[in-house]
């Protein structure tokens, strides 16, 4: 009656007399407006969130209590090179295989009985090359407060751990230059001394031999 168009759940019932003729129809609409909007709002938060878990460089991952992924952003998808139909359902196992799945078991299953965890491993990337990462399990509840699976969030500090392992061998290269300097000084520091105390000695003997001829002219005079 107010002008708003509304969505309604409708459901009716066509009764037939004995000629088979239609007699009468009972039914009832039941009003989803409400419903249908906070589903909207659900879908656009949803969407929302999605686009802001897509925008980080951190690995995000969420799998039940079967150990299988039911989200990925962005990120986890690229370090695997799988798409979302790929990973969706595939247990943590058949992601990463049976020697790190060994290594990683007994955190998983802290995290499933509602322990939080973090670690620092090192995992495979699907361009072959073993990353560096920091890697922190965050168990989920439910409303009972049983643990219905966890998030996963993985930090690549690959480049991190280079930095600093150059920065370790510049600092040792740079220790054992220092250390071969002071050295050369040192060596050069003792050559300069012992010119000077030749130099000394020459000097000496130059004016005991001056000395000595003016002593001869004073006695020839």
């Amino acid at each position: 009656a107010d002008g708003e168009v509304r969505w309604v759940f409708a459901r009716g019932r066509c009764y037939k007399d004995h000629h088979g003729r239609p007699a009468r129809f009972l039914g009832a609409a039941l009003d989803l407006t409400e419903r249908k909007h906070t589903e909207q709002a659900l879908r656009q938060s949803q969407t929302e969130l999605q686009l802001i878990i897509n925008a980080m460089p951190v690995l995000i991952g969420y799998v039940d209590h079967e150990q299988r992924f039911r989200l990925n952003n962005s990120a986890y998808l690229d370090w695997y090179g799988m798409t979302p139909q790929e990973l969706y359902g595939k247990s943590i196992r058949e992601v990463v295989g049976d020697e790190i799945y060994a290594g990683r078991v007994d955190k998983i299953e802290a995290a499933l009985k509602g322990k939080a965890c973090s670690f620092v491993t090192v995992t495979p990337h699907h361009d072959g090359r073993p990353r560096h990462a920091l890697m922190k399990y965050l168990p989920r509840f439910s409303a009972d407060g049983s643990v219905n699976g966890f998030y996963i969030f993985v930090i690549d500090e690959t480049e991190r751990k280079l930095t600093e392992e150059a920065l370790r061998h510049l600092n040792e290269n740079l220790e054992e230059r220092v250390s071969q300097r002071t050295q050369a000084l040192a060596e050069a520091n003792q050559r300069l001394q012992n010119e000077m105390f030749e130099r000394e000695r020459a000097e000496d003997a130059l004016r005991h031999a001056q000395k000595m001829e003016a002593v001869g002219q004073l006695t020839g005079g």
